[in-house]
């Protein structure tokens, strides 16, 4: 059998994680035609010389004198005393590839790119790489287009799993891959620090946090039993313009032009901008609210304006109730949130009434909404991402209480950074902006199909979109326009004839949830205390530990592990720990791989600090979840008349 067949053989059966563009293939290649001689090196082992044209001089792929030493080299340079996510620019002729195998941990990882097939193929043909295809610590993006390869590192990340690596990514570039393309290492590597950014960012909810959402979703069950959803809505507006409202200071530039297109584009506005589209006399087709707590207080607790009654208000069933009931005679549209396990578990209870993308602030929901829709093509207005010239964050009918609070939160978090703006200088803005600014270009890079425009004319520079004056977007897509307004394409709630067989669904379900948490709460409990008492043990001798004391506590910290295995297993624990899981591991894995007697210690106060509020979370999660079955219990019970959940649950902590 041929070095190629063995390659082959392997690739297909290995265990390494091969990505390659499909038969049909939606995104440019960065391939071209590559002339390669393979030659021998003044070290006795292969090397090659390759040219893109004919008049251009050989570009070696490795040292013309040893490449064994220079990928050696080129990897002494690492840090492999933690586990690491090593990004590798380039396949060459794989002796890198070598090198990096027998030094990373069983738990680190190496993705290796590489846009030329010529080069690939090459190596398949003259280098034996069945090792590194059967090692499930390698993955291979072959030909894949730079918006390809963000695509997988935004999959990677968002696995708990995997997030560990984010302490320590490194990267390895091969001198041809910059040659050959340029930039494309560069726009990668930032995308993938902008992906641990925003992953560390989504997992900022406290478990306290997950319980306030989660008793909100109950609060809220009937609005979820009783109104359409997203899903009833797909493709109704395919190829019809929309129109994303936000507020940043941007808005008082263009928001008056909002009243020519009533009735030619979706009108989708975040709730803070309703005011002020109000009092203007325009009329957005939907309203959207995303937040869990403070946009009552904040927005319609003490409004100037009245909500038109044929504006409909988008919302996912987390939000204060209080918001429902000032949209009380309005249409309603139900989103459960796209990958938010709740939301799945929910769904699926309720009987599937369809999932759609959130993101992490409302004006990336109302995306979400128009995607499901078919809008093409989407419009953003207000979506500044960034400070005004005058240091505003909002424009100026947006309600002072939202100023305020917008204000207090940048002082206090002191979380400065700078953007690009449309002409690639840099502009203010914070990194929670930021971040929301990498959800939008990322889900961007997913729907092709699509055209983006920003017509916020300021701000934050949006890739993946062309950037027009709402003037110009109005000329050319939407003047000669009409389409049906939302509140008539939206379906009347449903009249359900008796709901207590869902309550009955909800309460059983939840029953089977608790269990997973009392039994988190059991182990937890049990290994704290057996942890503690070997703390004590050793608390003011652990820097002279002998070898055998240090198994001892090696042994003691393994059995957390059964913990981790539960956390990992069941889709709610995965929502309430997983915050908690991530950090841990991340802290874990910050203090590198070396077993000093220091370390061992930092890792068992590390383990204490974990299992305690995996305790504390459980604990929470499980009377949480009694409250609600009491309460979905006294519905039934009290049937057809409505039971307050606000005055119930203050009942129920009463007792």
């Amino acid at each position: 059998m041929s070095i190629y067949d063995r390659n082959i053989s392997a690739k297909n059966k290995g265990k390494a994680l091969i990505a390659e563009p499909s038969d049909e293939r939606l995104y440019p290649s960065l391939s071209f035609p590559v002339k390669i001689e393979n030659l021998q090196s003044k070290s006795g082992v292969l090397t090659a010389k390759l040219r893109a044209k004919e008049d251009e001089p050989g570009l070696f792929i490795h040292s013309s004198y040893d490449p064994q030493a220079e990928a050696r080299k080129k990897v002494d340079s690492l840090d492999f005393n933690k586990n690491t996510l090593i990004v590798v620019y380039g396949i060459g002729l794989g002796y890198h590839l070598s090198e990096l195998q027998k030094r990373i941990s069983k738990r680190s990882k190496v993705v290796v790119i590489e846009n030329s097939m010529d080069i690939f193929n090459n190596t398949m043909k003259n280098v034996d790489l069945t090792r590194v295809f059967e090692d499930k610590r390698f993955c291979f993006l072959v030909d894949l287009s730079i918006d390809q390869v963000c695509l997988f590192f935004q999959q990677m990340f968002r696995s708990a799993y995997n997030f560990h690596l984010a302490s320590n990514v490194q990267f390895v570039n091969l001198n041809y891959y910059e040659k050959l393309f340029p930039g494309a290492a560069s726009s990668i590597s930032k995308h993938i620090l902008s992906t641990v950014f925003n992953t560390w960012t989504s997992l900022g909810n406290s478990p306290g946090d997950v319980l306030l959402g989660l008793m909100n979703n109950f609060k809220n069950i009937d609005e979820a039993i009783n109104n359409p959803s997203i899903k009833q809505l797909k493709d109704s507006y395919k190829d019809k313009p929309a129109i994303i409202v936000s507020a940043g200071p941007s808005l008082d530039k263009n928001i008056d032009l909002l009243k020519e297109v009533e009735g030619k584009a979706l009108i989708l506005a975040t709730e803070v901008t309703l005011r002020g589209l109000v009092k203007r006399g325009i009329k957005p087709d939907a309203v959207f609210v995303l937040e869990r707590i403070g946009v009552y207080e904040n927005v319609f607790e003490n409004k100037d304006f009245d909500i038109p009654e044929d504006v409909v208000l988008s919302a996912p069933i987390v939000i204060e109730p209080q918001v429902f009931r000032e949209f009380k005679e309005n249409k309603k549209v139900i989103g459960f949130r796209e990958g938010e396990t709740i939301n799945i578990w929910l769904d699926r209870v309720l009987g599937g009434k369809g999932m759609m993308f959130m993101g992490s602030s409302v004006a990336h929901l109302a995306l979400g909404f128009a995607l499901e829709a078919g809008a093409n093509p989407i419009i953003f207005i207000g979506q500044d991402l960034a400070f005004s010239e005058t240091g505003k964050t909002h424009g100026e009918d947006i309600d002072s209480k939202v100023k305020d609070s917008a204000e207090k939160t940048v002082e206090k978090v002191q979380n400065i950074t700078y953007v690009e703006d449309y002409n690639g200088k840099p502009i203010k803005s914070t990194t929670i902006w930021k971040s929301f600014l990498s959800v939008f270009e990322n889900k961007i890079l997913e729907y092709r199909d699509r055209k983006f425009i920003d017509a916020t004319e300021g701000g934050a520079r949006i890739k993946g979109t062309e950037i027009m004056t709402l003037r110009e977007v109005i000329d050319k897509y939407i003047r000669h326009q009409a389409i049906e307004r939302l509140n008539e394409m939206v379906p009347e709630a449903e009249s359900v004839e008796d709901k207590r067989e869902i309550y009955s669904r909800l309460i059983e379900a939840l029953r089977e949830k608790r269990k997973y948490f009392q039994d988190i709460r059991k182990l937890s409990g049990r290994y704290l205390r057996e942890l503690r008492k070997t703390k004590r043990k050793y608390e003011d001798v652990y820097e002279s530990m002998s070898i055998n004391e240090n198994r001892e506590i090696c042994q003691q910290l393994r059995k957390a592990d059964e913990i981790y295995d539960k956390m990992k297993s069941e889709e709610l624990l995965i929502l309430f720990y997983q915050g908690l899981f991530s950090s841990t591991v991340y802290r874990v894995n910050s203090l590198g791989l070396e077993a000093t007697n220091e370390k061992i210690w930092d890792n068992l106060l590390l383990e204490e600090d974990f299992l305690l509020a995996a305790r504390q979370t459980a604990v929470g999660a499980t009377k949480s979840m009694r409250m609600i079955q009491a309460f979905l219990r006294a519905k039934i019970e009290n049937y057809p008349e409505e039971v307050d959940p606000d005055k119930f649950m203050k009942y129920f902590f009463r007792i």
